[in-house]
C-alpha cells in the first residue's frame, strides 16, 4: 500500500509543487507512510489552505472528479476537490473544518515530519498529532485507527505510547 502512495504522490509531484504555503498528508495515508499498516486505502487526503484547490483543478482538469462528496459533510467542510490518479484518488482539503462541541473547529498541523520524494518535502504529522487529529474526528474509525497507532508504539517503543 505504501509503495502505491507514493507512486500516486510521484504522479502527481508536478502539480503539488504549484502549490502556495504548506500542506500536509493526513489520514490514513498518513499512518500508512508513518510505518504503521493499517490494511488499504483507496486515496490519499491533503490537507492545505483554501486556495490551493483551485490551483490544483485547473492542473489536474483531467483528473478531476465531478461532484464529489465529500465523506460525512455534517462533520467537515472545506474547499474540496477530488481527483482520479491510475491507481488512487487524491482528496483535497482546503482549510478543513471539523464539527466538534456544536461548533466548526479548524484543523491546524502543529508538529510533522518530512518526507522528500521527487523534489518535494511533504509533511506528514507526526504520530502524537496524527493521534490529535483523529481523536478530533472521533468517528469509530478514529478511534479504532489511534489502538493500531498505539499498539504500533508500545511494540516499537513501550515507553513511548501516546494516550488519547
Amino acid at each position: 500500500m505504501r509503495n502505491k502512495i507514493l507512486s500516486t504522490l510521484v504522479e502527481a509531484s508536478n502539480g503539488l509543487k504549484l502549490l502556495n504555503g504548506d500542506y500536509y498528508i493526513i489520514g490514513s495515508s498518513a499512518i500508512i507512510l508513518s510505518g504503521i499498516d493499517i490494511g488499504v486505502t483507496h486515496d490519499i487526503d491533503i490537507l492545505t489552505n483554501s486556495h490551493n484547490p483551485d490551483i490544483l483543478r485547473s492542473e489536474w482538469y483531467d483528473k478531476l472528479v465531478k461532484n464529489p462528496t465529500m465523506k460525512e459533510s455534517e462533520l467537515f467542510k472545506s474547499n474540496f476537490a477530488c481527483f482520479q490518479f491510475p491507481e488512487m484518488q487524491i482528496e483535497i482539503q482546503g482549510e478543513l473544518k471539523v464539527f466538534k462541541d456544536n461548533h466548526w473547529v479548524h484543523l491546524e498541523i502543529n508538529d510533522y515530519n518530512i518526507l522528500k520524494l521527487n523534489g518535494l518535502e511533504i509533511k506528514i504529522p507526526t504520530l502524537a498529532e496524527q493521534i490529535r487529529i483523529l481523536n478530533l474526528f472521533g468517528r469509530n474509525k478514529d478511534m479504532q485507527r489511534i489502538n493500531i497507532i498505539n499498539e504500533y508504539l508500545n511494540q516499537s517503543h513501550p515507553a513511548h505510547q501516546l494516550k488519547i
